[in-house]
């Protein structure tokens, strides 16, 4: 046998060169190759992709940061909302820090503060606030 050969269980003879062959290492070549030869490309191409990772994450972060503000708006309205009436706050100020004299002064003050949240956030809590509101007015 010729040296540089290997002879394999079928009895075929493959040269030593080819032992050495990895189908990783070739496939790495001829990506980083076609990267090679078209580098302008690729950079727009990552230029693009990275910018819309950018667009998208910003875009989420303006949607998750309003909707955290429109919770914390509802929250106030609703509180306004539920408050108990009476001449003196005969609840425990820990239990209800908001309370009101008379219905009437308690639903005015609400049907304000659920009018403001519809107008200051649209789609869902603009539609709570507008349904809200129009239960608040006597």
């Amino acid at each position: 046998m010729a040296r540089g050969t290997v002879l394999t269980k079928h009895h075929t003879r493959i040269k030593a060169k080819d032992l050495k062959h990895d189908p990783m290492r070739d496939a790495y070549d001829k990506v980083s190759d076609m990267v090679e030869n078209n580098r302008d490309q690729v950079k727009k191409v990552a230029a693009i992709v990275v910018g819309v990772m950018v667009l998208a994450g910003i875009l989420y972060y303006a949607l998750v940061f309003s909707s955290s503000g429109a919770q914390g708006q509802f929250a106030s309205a609703y509180e306004i909302y539920t408050a108990p009436t009476g001449t003196t706050n005969s609840t425990n100020n820990t239990k209800a820090p908001v309370w009101f004299v008379t219905d009437e002064e308690k639903y005015k003050k609400a049907a304000a503060a659920f009018h403001a949240l519809a107008n200051d956030h649209s789609y869902r809590y603009g539609e709570i606030g507008n349904y809200f509101a129009g239960i608040s007015v006597n």
